[in-house]
């Protein structure tokens, strides 16, 4: 009964140390609860929490001593879409096209990829406009992000239209941040950036960004 209750309590002794250790592979000091230095093979399902998760979906962080999660891929990449308004542009310094702003924060680095498209409409009936397009980042103007145009006044049609478009893709830390579509004029008359008075609805104007977590 002695050796019984000796050899019972010599084993929980031992499973609660060799418990509260750390255990390592390859490693003679882990440094966490299983360490494995090396390769490690899965010939079954990897299941945090119990969850193997579904086809195609990816393992997504949740923090420090907290489980990841399974989640589409997706569902990683984020689409913002701002409408424009038309704008009367009557400055030779930038002015915001009407709702072509949009604000958003991430979490860790991204690439973002922005685009924008959109028309613009000359006031003259006898010079044109010369415009001037460009994307900022806050007050930071992208410089690979601007388009210069004329607009001619065709012969002395009031309302002729051009129009603009382009596309960058940008690397950006984790932080908040606010892109703005703007437009000056740079020589002649004013015009309507964001829209016409033509064939407003298809030719209005947008802002669109979309976010790869990295």
């Amino acid at each position: 009964m002695k050796q019984t209750l000796f050899f019972f309590l010599f084993f929980h002794i031992f499973s609660q140390n060799v418990l509260a250790q750390n255990v390592g592979i390859g490693t003679a000091a882990p440094q966490q609860k299983l360490h494995i230095n090396g390769n490690l093979r899965f010939d079954g399902a990897l299941m945090p929490n119990g969850n193997s998760g579904l086809t195609g979906q990816v393992l997504v962080s949740q923090g420090s001593g907290v489980a990841p999660v399974w989640q589409a891929a997706g569902a990683l990449i984020t689409t913002y879409k701002a409408i424009a308004t038309r704008t009367i542009i009557n400055s030779t310094s930038f002015l915001p096209i009407t709702g072509l702003t949009q604000t958003f924060t991430i979490t860790t680095n991204a690439k973002v990829q922005i685009s924008t498209y959109g028309s613009m409409e000359t006031f003259s009936t006898t010079t044109g406009s010369g415009t001037i397009v460009q994307v900022f980042n806050g007050a930071t103007a992208i410089s690979d992000m601007f388009q210069t145009t004329d607009i001619n006044d065709a012969a002395g049609i009031t309302g002729t239209i051009a129009h603009w478009s382009m596309t960058n893709m940008i690397s950006l830390t984790p932080g908040t941040y606010t892109f703005t579509v703007r437009a000056r004029k740079y020589a002649f008359d004013n015009f309507y950036a964001g829209g016409n008075t033509t064939a407003p609805n298809p030719n209005e104007g947008a802002l669109i960004i979309t976010i790869f977590p990295q």
